[in-house]
């Protein structure tokens, strides 16, 4: 019986570990070798979980195939 609770326990371990390890999605070197881009183009800086406005395109679609980068204007107007 107790080896039966065991193996249960073990079991049960094993299955959260993968469900919460397959959820971090965290980005590897492979991802930079895919689209050819630094980690920094992603991140808003090294070892940062913070994404760009590129990072969060590719977290949501797997590619950087199709993203623009916006341009931004630190210029005030003329008045």
């Amino acid at each position: 019986m107790i080896l039966i609770i065991r193996r249960m326990i073990v079991a049960v371990a094993i299955a959260v570990s993968a469900i919460c390890f397959h959820t971090l999605n965290l980005a590897t070197p492979v991802d930079g070798k895919k689209t050819n881009k630094s980690c920094i183009y992603c991140h808003t800086k090294y070892g940062s979980e913070e994404l760009t406005e590129a990072g969060k395109y590719y977290r949501d679609k797997g590619t950087l195939d199709g993203y623009t980068k916006r341009q931004t204007s630190f210029l005030l107007p003329d008045s």
